[in-house]
């Protein structure tokens, strides 16, 4: 493996941090549309909750896609 290339574990990582992240996104614009907290406004809740499940889903696509990179490489290829 390359000085370059990254251990496909760590993207594993990541990509459960991004799963974690979107559930937590998911949780928190439901309660924002529901209204469990009442003291805060529920559209504000609903408008970070939704921006954490972008940035989670971004981030499991984006560890997805590197993990398929560095399983596929077969080495040194000069």
């Amino acid at each position: 493996m390359t000085a370059g290339a990254g251990k496909p574990d760590g993207y594993r990582v990541l990509a459960l941090a991004g799963v974690a992240g979107l559930v937590l996104g998911v949780v928190l614009a439901i309660a924002g549309a529901t209204g469990v907290v009442p003291d805060v406004d529920g559209s504000v809740l609903m408008i970070v909750g939704l921006a954490f499940a972008a940035m989670g889903t971004g981030l499991v696509i984006w560890a997805r896609n590197k993990m398929s990179q560095t399983s596929g490489s077969g080495g040194d290829r000069n």
